[in-house]
């Protein structure tokens, strides 16, 4: 049996009577049509738009003070039971301890149950509306920050990655399906130097191996209350556990184990002052369609500050550029504006490399920061968390036969994993 995971309840209503965070949750919700979901599996069908919050402001005002005002019982409710443990004889004074300490026992059930069943009403609702958006999220149109430009001029017809791949023997799809690549040879040693490369950085900003890669998705998916695990049963990520597994128990490819133990690990960390705390893992990632990802998974967990905050997202994209900088590969850092964000983003950056080919432009990397959204929903108080996809090696290695690509159809690698593939 999974344990009971419980939301930092003080946070997320403080959050919603804060202005700032009304105007950004309604602008977000007003964004698309899609956003206007009816819940209809609490009861009573409500509609979850931009004028939830103000609908429901009133009971939010009225729980906060009963959650206060139950806090202060629950502390006269104590002090009461501590001086009648040290009075022990039955004295008029002890008889007047027992009298205080029924009218605050009387008392406190009485705000537990006016206060359990406003929860009961509002906190479904409120545990699904999205979270804020940064300021620094364009309002017209996602943004390029930094660019490293492709060239303008090629001295022969340039192949496309397909070409390259089956005249270079590196990466095969038919082998083992549409949705994942078999890398060969010389593919594999790129797709090992590209990791260690990535990973390389990341130790040298004391990001820590962590076997784990899971978690991050878990968090995140059970965190916000996605529509796959509500509808898990047409979960494409659920699987039967073997092929000759008789039962029906079912396994969810992106891990479900992993997230107590991990919270548990953030919640030592975090008690004991010990932020940030910055974890990769190595390994593959499936979305939706089953297409894998070969890639390295970072996660920073930091204080709910937001000047140390913003210096954590700086070093994780700092990092992240520097490693495809070195690459020598036509890349850019685009700033994702509010329309691509998903509900639990709080900012997302992502890195795309260029194809000469097409002259198009891949995703490789992602970076998501959360704010204390997803904190708040699995209990962790004050902590800010931030995500990264490092590398998507499979596209880096298409990109590279593309850009270095030789007039014979080979291909040069770049010298930055030339010793890291040696190796």
């Amino acid at each position: 049996m999974k344990p009971v995971i419980t939301p930092n309840i003080d946070s997320i209503l403080a959050d919603l009577c804060d202005e700032q965070y009304s105007i950004s949750v309604k602008r977000r919700m007003n964004a698309s049509e899609e956003r206007k979901r009816i819940v209809s599996d609490i009861g009573n069908e409500q509609r979850i738009d931009a004028t939830l919050i103000e609908s429901l402001l009133p009971e939010i005002k009225k729980l906060i003070e009963l959650r206060s005002k139950r806090a202060i019982l629950r502390d006269k409710l104590k002090t009461a039971n501590q001086k009648k443990e040290e009075e022990r004889k039955q004295t008029a004074e002890d008889k007047a301890i027992e009298d205080e300490i029924c009218g605050y026992t009387q008392q406190y059930r009485l705000v537990t149950d006016l206060m359990w069943a406003i929860e009961d009403k509002i906190m479904p609702l409120i545990l699904r509306l999205p979270n804020a958006i940064s300021v620094d999220v364009p309002v017209d149109g996602s943004r390029v920050v930094r660019c490293v430009s492709p060239k303008t001029e090629n001295r022969f017809k340039l192949l496309d990655y397909r070409k390259l791949a089956y005249i270079n023997q590196t990466m095969f799809s038919s082998i083992i399906g549409p949705n994942s690549n078999y890398l060969h040879d010389e593919g594999a040693e790129i797709h090992q130097a590209l990791i260690n490369h990535f990973a390389k950085l990341l130790r040298k900003e004391r990001f820590l191996d962590f076997s784990g890669l899971d978690f991050v998705k878990t968090a995140i998916v059970e965190a916000c209350n996605d529509i796959s695990i509500r509808n898990y049963k047409q979960d494409s990520l659920m699987i039967k556990e073997g092929f000759k597994v008789k039962s029906q128990q079912k396994l969810h490819l992106v891990g479900d184990a992993a997230l107590e133990s991990k919270l548990a690990f953030l919640i030592k960390y975090h008690s004991s002052n010990k932020l940030p705390v910055r974890l990769f893992s190595i390994g593959a990632e499936y979305d939706q369609s089953l297409k894998q990802v070969n890639t390295i998974h970072c996660l920073s967990a930091v204080e709910n500050n937001a000047e140390k905050s913003e210096i954590e997202m700086k070093l994780i994209l700092d990092t992240l550029w520097e490693g495809y900088v070195n690459l020598k590969l036509p890349c850019r850092m685009v700033n994702c504006q509010h329309l691509l964000l998903h509900d639990h983003e709080y900012l997302r950056y992502i890195i795309e490399l260029n194809f000469p080919s097409t002259n198009t432009w891949k995703i490789v990397a992602r970076i998501s920061h959360y704010g204390h959204y997803l904190s708040n929903r699995l209990g962790l108080e004050k902590v800010h968390l931030i995500d990264a996809s490092a590398i998507d090696t499979t596209v880096v290695l298409a990109s590279i036969m593309e850009n270095n690509q030789l007039d014979d159809g080979k291909f040069k690698i770049p010298e930055c994993i030339q010793s890291e593939r040696t190796n």
